[in-house]
């Protein structure tokens, strides 16, 4: 049983079945059903809900009228509301109805006709005002569209600012462990280290801090071989093999600690040629096999101020 849903309206099809009064389904665009759902009760389904046909001024129908002279008075002619027709909360008094005739000369004294003739007029819309108040009823709806719009955008905008936030914090942290690791490991070791690559093409400083490393800290070196990337054993022989040992100033030794020597303290450069290891020249005979163990051959490099 179809009832009307506009808030304080108790019409529904069993107490109006005796009056021409028609309920209307919502309309199928999203602005107007926001704006028909003003005038309603609270979380109403627009895909079920009714609104009876009091609520919408006369104006606010097609004209038919052709169709009802064409169909005669016993016709059934199905109303239709313009596209633009938004209900109003004021309803008219059922029981006073603006399409009854006045027969006057029913009544015994001309004083009764007249106060039911004013009757009648009283009950008549007010045209002015309820355009007004359908109008208002637009601007009203247009409104709490744009509220919602906005809402929505401003949601939106607080993600993508949250998001840049976090990126922000993500490569500020990056940026402060590549400070700190560049103290000690190249820029290719800290890209492993921090796994923002897969693959690694090994520099020359690379095999040097990694030459070094084994012949100081051949425990250390072995550990990072097995938790990170780090240039293998078989690397280090095929680099050395083409390394310059020529009698004299190892020039490639040279230039290996020249631009670590720039940055260093008197005491660290003294403390640094000390742990410097040279590099095995039994790695250059492809036929002379050793243990492990037995691969170190220290060769001290004269620096010069």
């Amino acid at each position: 049983m179809p009832s009307c849903a506009v808030r304080n309206c108790k019409n529904n099809s069993w107490n109006t079945k005796r009056q021409k009064i028609s309920y209307l389904s919502f309309p199928k665009e999203t602005e107007m059903i926001e704006k028909w759902k003003i005038v309603c009760k609270e979380d109403v389904n627009s895909k079920f809900a009714r609104i009876c046909s009091k609520h919408f001024h006369p104006s606010q129908f097609e004209d038919k009228s052709w169709l009802q002279d064409f169909v005669g008075k016993s016709g059934n002619v199905r109303i239709k509301l313009k596209r633009d027709a938004v209900p109003l909360i004021a309803v008219e008094d059922n029981k006073i109805s603006m399409d009854n005739d006045l027969d006057c000369t029913a009544l015994t004294s001309t004083s009764s006709c007249i106060t039911q003739a004013a009757l009648n007029t009283a009950v008549v819309p007010n045209i002015e005002i309820s355009q007004e108040m359908q109008k208002l009823q637009h601007r009203n709806a247009t409104l709490f569209l744009e509220t919602k719009a906005l809402a929505g955008s401003e949601t939106e905008t607080h993600k993508r600012q949250q998001a840049l936030k976090d990126k922000l914090y993500k490569k500020q942290l990056i940026q402060k462990m590549q400070d700190k690791l560049t103290l000690f490991f190249t820029p290719e070791q800290i890209e492993l280290f921090l796994n923002l690559t897969q693959k690694i093409r090994w520099t020359k400083e690379d095999i040097e801090a990694a030459i070094s490393l084994k012949s100081v800290l051949s425990k250390a070196y072995k550990y990072l071989r097995k938790t990170k990337q780090f240039p293998a054993t078989s690397t280090l022989r095929k680099w050395i093999a083409d390394f310059n040992i020529d009698k004299g100033i190892l020039t490639d030794e040279s230039a290996m600690t020249k631009k670590k020597n720039r940055s260093m303290t008197e005491m660290r450069r003294a403390f640094y040629s000390d742990e410097i290891s040279s590099f095995d020249e039994i790695y250059l005979s492809n036929q002379v096999q050793i243990e492990e163990s037995k691969e170190k051959v220290y060769v001290y490099v004269v620096l010069k101020n």
